[in-house]
């Protein structure tokens, strides 16, 4: 977080002549990156876009995404942090795709 305001202190540093703050992309994981960096720093962003980052999984519709149901009975983190200790301190991306996968059963 401290690395990306930075990048974006210097970003706005460099251009003084623009007529706003800059404009800042996160996709997927990314985006919840972005929110965590501008949720301490709004001072630093202009628009915000988070493309395929699921903020909210209790959103949808009843009975068509079951990723709603998945967030509320995982319950955040922990899961991530437990795959990574029985993976010796490594995380395997393969569980993202198979997060992705159960998208859509």
């Amino acid at each position: 977080m401290n690395a990306e305001a930075a990048f974006l202190e210097r970003v706005i540093a460099l251009h003084p002549q623009a007529e706003g703050k800059p404009c800042v992309i996160g996709n997927c994981q990314a985006g919840w990156a972005v929110l965590l960096v501008a949720a301490i720093r709004p001072e630093l962003f202009g628009p915000i876009i988070v493309p395929g980052s699921p903020l909210s999984y209790w959103a949808g519709v009843e009975g068509e995404n079951p990723m709603r149901y998945t967030g509320g009975l995982a319950g955040g983190s922990w899961m991530t942090q437990l795959t990574s200790d029985l993976g010796n301190g490594i995380f395997d991306g393969g569980h993202l795709v198979e997060n992705f996968e159960n998208l859509n059963p």
